[in-house]
């Protein structure tokens, strides 16, 4: 499976972006008749305000400019269809239905496993962890996102790992735009691997698809054995629960096998680990999951 090729459920954030946009465009074409390159610009600044990214941005151009090249397309009047079906062919956007970004060549197919996780419940020290155990078996880059700053991805760059930072600047989450507007900074065609660390919490991130093949949430111990219940979204969109910092079980009044249940009632099909990356614990269970996924 490739980086987007599974994209889903987007919903609402990004059916609003593309509702908006639409509106936009509809008053843009309203102001001029005919479609040319000052209109195809204006267009652009419509789309990268409204958050779609400017790598995606440049894609849906490029298609249009074909589209009014090859099919002869003059009349604004016939741009708004154009630009939809565009959107849909380039997000597939549906309100719930299956979604992709179809913005990488075909050689470039790691797998992408999304982290998600509060702050402190151990997304990079887990991160660190599997990239030592993995060792140089598997071609691994990994995304960062955080509000701010780049402690984490400094951390994995310590480690020889190809890594960016996204820095959100006040957002919860990381979106399909953010994504692809770092694509290129990494070496794509020589990565199995891709690990993308959202931003730290159990709600935000949980909605928002970035083109993984799968998503791992981690809880660490000291959160408690209720989460499960509190925030059902992300246990429900994930192929693993990692239940993080075991070590700390025999001081803590958590019940660990509460956090099962729950999980589990949620998603039937989720596996789940107790780890610790500092004693080891469940982290060569969780590390040949990942190789199973991969091979």
């Amino acid at each position: 499976m490739g980086i987007f090729s599974a994209f889903s459920k987007l919903k609402s954030g990004l059916a609003k972006t593309r509702d908006s946009i639409v509106s936009k465009v509809q008053r843009l074409a309203a102001t001029k008749s005919t479609i040319d390159d000052e209109l195809l610009g204006q267009l652009e600044d419509i789309l990268i305000a409204g958050d779609v990214g400017v790598q995606t941005t440049n894609v849906i151009l490029s298609h249009l400019k074909s589209r009014v090249k090859e099919d002869k397309y003059e009349s604004t009047s016939q741009l708004i269809s154009l630009l939809k079906e565009e959107i849909e062919t380039i997000l597939h956007v549906d309100d719930g239905k299956e979604s992709s970004l179809k913005i990488l060549p075909a050689s470039a197919k790691p797998f992408v496993v999304m982290v998600v996780g509060v702050n402190g419940a151990g997304k990079t020290t887990l991160l660190e962890t599997t990239i030592k155990a993995l060792g140089s078996d598997v071609k691994l880059g990994v995304i960062e996102g955080d509000i701010m700053g780049t402690d984490d991805a400094e951390r994995i760059d310590r480690l020889g790992v190809p890594v960016v930072q996204i820095n959100t600047g006040g957002a919860c989450h990381l979106d399909a735009g953010m994504i692809s507007d770092v694509l290129g900074e990494l070496p794509l065609d020589t990565t199995r691997l891709l690990f993308i660390e959202n931003v730290g919490n159990l709600v935000c991130p949980a909605e928002f698809k970035l083109g993984e093949d799968v998503k791992v949430a981690i809880l660490s111990l000291t959160e408690g054995h209720d989460k499960p219940l509190k925030y059902p979204i992300i246990f429900q969109e994930s192929k693993a629960l990692l239940i993080s910092k075991i070590d700390l079980k025999p001081f803590l009044d958590v019940d660990v096998e509460k956090i099962k249940r729950d999980a589990r009632s949620l998603n039937h099909s989720i596996d789940i680990f107790e780890i610790s990356s500092k004693t080891g614990e469940g982290i060569g269970q969780w590390v040949q999951w990942i190789k199973t996924l991969i091979s």
